[in-house]
């Protein structure tokens, strides 16, 4: 099994677009940062595989039932995943999202899209025992109410 962290970088920033422009130039480095006039553009793990596995590999050849039914697999894992949570996956759902990720033509050049690859890439791997583990200490835990009137916060462990 392998873990994929879902993250968010940030790209750089960008002035606003004009009206009718979807592109802005890229601001300067060092140039303080004005809400008015700039954005901080976000690069997402999760919207960037949505995109990957939402398109044929070819677009002009189209895609096999067979490429449907994989990545369907995997829209699905990823829309079952929690906001915040890694990405689980068995290792032949994860060749196949590293295949498509490392095999896809980018219509920009920025250094999250080598991170992006590379954490897709060398995504931890983790057994079924030490993930079952994990989850079973994620099940036990316990908010009681301390003396004080306080939540705290206490893991119980299966022994």
């Amino acid at each position: 099994m392998r873990v994929v962290e879902l993250k968010e970088l940030m790209t750089g920033t960008f002035y606003k677009p004009a009206p009718g422009e979807t592109i802005a130039p890229k601001v300067p480095k060092g140039t303080p940062f004005d809400p008015e006039t700039m954005i901080q553009r976000p690069f997402s793990y999760r919207a960037n595989i949505e995109g990957i596995l939402g398109t044929p590999p070819n677009p002009q050849q189209g895609v096999k039932v067979v490429e449907v039914r994989k990545a369907m697999r995997l829209l699905d894992l990823l829309e079952a995943t929690d906001e915040g949570k890694p990405l689980v996956l068995e290792d032949a759902d994860w060749s196949y999202l590293d295949e498509r990720v490392q095999n896809t033509d980018w219509p920009f050049v920025l250094p999250a899209i080598v991170q992006f690859c590379d954490d897709i890439h060398n995504a931890k791997a983790i057994s079924k025992e030490r993930l079952e583990k994990a989850a079973e200490d994620t099940e036990h835990e316990a908010e009681p109410t301390g003396s004080n009137g306080k939540v705290t916060k206490m893991k119980a462990r299966a022994r």
